[in-house]
């Protein structure tokens, strides 16, 4: 018996991810502001395409990462939101502000997370029988910073340490530090041991060993450590490194 409840609830779910997934869409996921004048407020539009009305709260979080890349959310009273809670008829679209409310100098960006979440009401039960029902309630997560008109991300290679591995493969504990005042999406990441050191000829690490650095996020002023996956034998490791990225 129990074996088939499982399976019932990992059908329920299925459900709900193919016929619920859609029932309301937010864009931008992304947004930067600046600290003072028009630039300090941004708008995000929410859509019901269901055809029965929803209820949603919003919500702004600072956002901070360690150093492995584990969020750590926090309620920011540095926002005002407006509207923090709305009713969503059915197709209809409405529009979200936000507006800073914090230091108008900011030195470097700093991170935020703008949540918006589906309300506990009436009309989103699932029936299922007479004696069990199901809610299902949606959350977005959008991305949020806020900075200095000018500023760029400044990444270095703090360490890069070569540690025994299990198999065939080593590991390199690779740890980045983002000195600049924005934050960096690293795309089509190269390594490179620093020029002072090798004028003549750059020593480049394989791709495949940078995959894992595709796609990570580094916060303005924040460190991440990474551990790549590398052939033993591996001796690629000079005093001195520095990283590329588009």
């Amino acid at each position: 018996m129990s074996r088939n409840l499982i399976l019932f609830s990992f059908g329920i779910i299925g459900v709900f991810r193919s016929q619920f997934s859609a029932a309301l869409e937010l864009t931008p996921i992304e947004i930067t502001l600046e600290g003072t004048g028009t630039k300090a407020q941004g708008t995000f539009q929410v859509v019901n395409t269901e055809p029965q009305p929803v209820a949603i709260q919003a919500r702004v979080f600072l956002r901070e990462h360690d150093l492995d890349g584990h969020e750590k959310r926090t309620p920011s009273a540095e926002f005002s939101v407006y509207p923090p809670q709305m009713r969503l008829e059915p197709k209809q679209s409405r529009a979200l502000k936000i507006t800073w409310r914090g230091s108008q100098n900011l030195p470097s960006e700093k991170s935020f997370r703008l949540i918006v979440e589906q309300l506990p009401v009436e009309f989103n039960k699932v029936k299922i029988n007479q004696g069990l029902q199901l809610q299902f309630l949606m959350k977005f997560v959008a991305s949020v910073y806020v900075g200095p008109a000018i500023g760029r991300p400044v990444v270095t290679v703090e360490s890069a340490i070569l540690k025994p591995g299990s198999g065939s493969q080593d590991q390199i504990e690779l740890i980045l530090h983002n000195e600049g005042k924005r934050h960096v999406i690293l795309q089509r990441i190269q390594m490179l041991e620093a020029k002072s050191l090798l004028p003549a000829k750059d020593l480049e690490w394989p791709a495949e060993i940078l995959a894992p650095l595709e796609g990570q996020n580094i916060l303005a002023g924040n460190r991440r450590r990474f551990i790549l996956p590398v052939n033993k034998g591996f001796k690629s490791l000079p005093a001195k490194l520095e990283v590329k990225f588009d």
